[in-house]
C-alpha cells in the first residue's frame, strides 16, 4: 500500500502546522471532569512522528492507527462520479481516483483516543477531511460531522466518536450533497460555549 495513493505529498511538503495538510492526525483527548455530553477534545498533529511526540502511542502504534484510517477511508469516504464534483466540495487537487473509478477526497487527518495507552482494535481511527464550504473550510468526518475548532490547533468532536463506526459508502454523492450533510450535522455542538466551526 503506497502512501502516495492516499496523500498529496507535494502539499504535505509545503504545508504549515495550521494549514491544510493531507497527512495529519486528529488526536482525540478526553478532558478530566468533562461530562459524557461535552464531546471529545481533538488536537491536530501533522505526521506519524507528531503522533509519537504528542500522544502515548509509540511509532508502531501510530503507524497501525494511520494504516487503519487509510483502510477505513476506502470504505467510508464520500465518493463522486467526477473529479470536478469532488473538488467542488474539497478544493482543487484535493481528490483522487480510487481503484473502483470513483473520486474521493484526500484524508487530511485521523482520530486517536487518548483514553488508550496503546493501539486497540476496539477503537476506530477515523479519517478526517477538509471540506471547503462557501463560508470557509472545516475539518469533517466521513459522514459529514464537522469538528469544532477551539483554537490553537484544538478541535471538539462528538462524544464517543472513537468508539462508533462510520457508515460504509457504496454509492456516489452529487455535487453539493456532502455540504448539505455537514450543515445538517453542524448543530451538534451549537449549544456549547466557545469555539467555532472551521479548519
Amino acid at each position: 500500500m503506497k502512501r502516495s495513493k492516499f496523500v498529496d505529498l507535494p502539499r504535505l511538503k509545503k504545508g504549515k502546522r495550521q494549514g491544510m495538510k493531507p497527512l495529519s492526525l486528529a488526536i482525540t483527548a478526553a478532558l478530566v471532569g468533562c461530562s459524557s455530553n461535552s464531546g471529545e477534545d481533538v488536537v491536530v498533529v501533522n505526521s506519524v512522528n507528531d503522533c509519537v511526540a504528542n500522544t502515548s502511542f509509540d511509532q508502531e502504534q501510530c503507524t497501525l492507527a494511520y494504516q487503519q484510517a487509510l483502510k477505513e477511508a476506502e470504505q467510508t469516504a464520500p465518493k463522486y462520479s467526477s473529479q470536478y464534483d469532488c473538488e467542488a466540495e474539497f478544493g482543487h487537487a484535493s481528490c483522487r481516483q480510487n481503484s473502483s473509478g470513483f473520486f474521493m477526497p484526500f484524508m487530511t487527518g485521523y482520530l486517536i483516543s487518548s483514553a488508550l495507552n496503546s493501539f486497540s482494535n476496539q477503537r476506530y481511527y477515523h479519517p478526517v477531511y477538509t471540506y471547503q464550504g462557501r463560508s470557509g473550510s472545516a475539518r469533517v468526518l466521513s459522514d459529514g460531522t464537522p469538528l469544532k475548532s477551539m483554537g490553537n490547533g484544538r478541535y471538539k468532536a462528538p462524544s464517543n466518536t472513537s468508539t462508533k463506526a462510520m457508515p460504509t459508502v457504496t454509492r456516489t454523492i452529487s455535487r453539493g450533497g456532502f455540504g448539505s450533510k455537514a450543515s445538517a450535522k453542524a448543530s451538534w455542538g451549537s449549544s456549547r460555549s466557545g469555539g467555532s466551526w472551521g479548519g
